[in-house]
């Protein structure tokens, strides 16, 4: 059987919470980590654009589908529909966050202020009160995908320049994945990036 491997820019960006699950799963992957798209890249990519998830002759992009593919391959999107369902709604919401900081980049100043002063803080009160009720972000009694996405963006956060003061649940969940033996040591070992 082949290595998986996953092709993205070097940096954190969309490809992070895909690292993350493939690590905590003990996969072994190839992290093809590239500057720019090239021509003869972009001719392999069903999209045109990173990143992009070989397992086999299987070729995938987007990184949601992406991590909800590894997910279900291997039994860790939840044992319930509901436990499915919750996660893959926390992970859409994360994206929205997400999606919000990165268009605001290019905006006045004031559209970064009101992502800090409103965009932000709706989804960590939202997450933080959910964290209040479950010790995983799908509920359930295991780890879930979304568990390691949902780590990946707030780590991302700070890089972003976002901070997130008074959410002591979500320090308190970042804090716990982050002591994971296997992400604690991918951490460690990651490079730093401009994103």
């Amino acid at each position: 059987m082949s290595t998986p491997s996953l092709t993205y820019f070097n940096g954190r960006g969309l490809a992070e919470s895909i690292r993350l699950i493939l690590t905590y799963l003990n996969i072994e992957f190839q992290d093809n980590r590239v500057e720019s798209i090239t021509d003869e890249l972009r001719a392999t990519l069903p999209y045109g654009q990173l990143p992009v998830y070989k397992d086999g002759d299987f070729t995938l992009a987007q990184s949601a589908s992406i991590t909800r593919y590894i997910a279900a391959k291997n039994n860790f999107d939840g044992k319930t529909f509901e436990e499915r369902a919750t996660a893959d709604s926390i992970n859409e919401s994360l994206w929205d966050l997400l999606r919000a900081i990165f268009k605001a980049r290019d905006q006045p100043e004031a559209e970064k202020e009101k992502v800090k002063a409103v965009v932000l803080p709706k989804f960590l009160a939202i997450w933080e009160k959910n964290l209040e009720k479950n010790q995983f972000v799908a509920g359930g009694d295991a780890l879930t995908y979304v568990d390691l996405t949902f780590f990946g963006a707030i780590d991302y956060l700070p890089q972003l320049g976002y901070e997130f003061e008074g959410y002591p649940k979500i320090k308190e969940f970042q804090a716990r994945i982050a002591s994971i033996p296997q992400i604690k040591s991918y951490i460690e070992k990651r490079p730093v990036t401009k994103f």
